[in-house]
């Protein structure tokens, strides 16, 4: 696997803290505003698509989170709904560098928090989505309803291609979960300005190194093209 000269890094909570919430809200979030498309697995079972829903996404309306608590980390994902939470004090700093996105805002079911945090919801459609799975062994499949790729093995190691990147300094592969190039890790000063985040390293390589032709590849032709898939299970009979 040749790397490449670029490095981005995916960011997390040092600890595995996640937003707890509410019952209603949850419910609401898979209702209405998650994609209820399903795609085959790796091994054929049904896989709910995790990305939001196309019609939804393209309204450019908020998600306005309801939490029951929340730990005060300036960086929190919720589980098992994909969603990140950022603190205004680290979002005000990393506005700037986003791709464009839609914010939102965090509200808490108990009234104590009221005042004392400051959170925004933020998500970015799938024009701007970058695959983090190019890596050998590398299998993809595309959800028939928002037409959005998702990987098929989650233990397989990350790679993104670097001619993804373009210019960009701040990466999503689900438009809910976010990475950072390195240098802007260091140009705005994040370990040490924040140092509950966790940033872990994403190899970043010259080109692909699965089978499959993914948006953004040069023989891109506006349709998913999956060759990954017979190879991988060639390779496991």
């Amino acid at each position: 696997m040749k790397n490449a000269t670029r490095q981005v890094f995916a960011v997390s909570p040092q600890a595995n803290q996640y937003l707890d919430l509410t019952d209603s809200f949850e419910a609401t979030f898979e209702k209405l505003y998650r994609c209820s498309g399903q795609f085959s697995g790796l091994h054929g079972n049904l896989n709910r698509c995790i990305y939001l829903d196309a019609e939804f996404a393209g309204s450019q309306s908020p998600v306005n989170a309801v939490v029951k608590r929340v730990s005060g980390m300036p960086w929190i994902h919720t589980s098992p709904t994909t969603l990140t939470a950022i603190r205004s004090d680290l979002w005000n700093i990393l506005q700037p560098y986003f791709p464009p996105h839609v914010t939102g805002r965090l509200q808490f079911e108990e009234s104590s928090l009221h005042g004392k945090y400051s959170y925004v919801t933020v998500y970015c459609t799938q024009k701007y989505f970058i695959d983090y799975y190019r890596g050998p062994n590398s299998v993809h499949n595309e959800c028939p309803k928002c037409r959005g790729i998702h990987y098929l093995d989650a233990s397989i190691r990350q790679a993104i291609v670097e001619y993804n990147l373009g210019t960009a300094l701040v990466f999503t592969d689900d438009g809910l979960t976010f990475s950072f190039d390195g240098e802007l890790i260091s140009k705005l000063g994040l370990k040490d300005r924040f140092p509950e985040l966790r940033f872990r390293r994403i190899p970043v390589i010259t080109k692909p190194m699965d089978d499959d032709i993914l948006p953004g590849d040069p023989e891109w032709a506006g349709a998913f093209v999956a060759r990954g898939r017979s190879r991988r299970l060639g390779q496991d009979l």
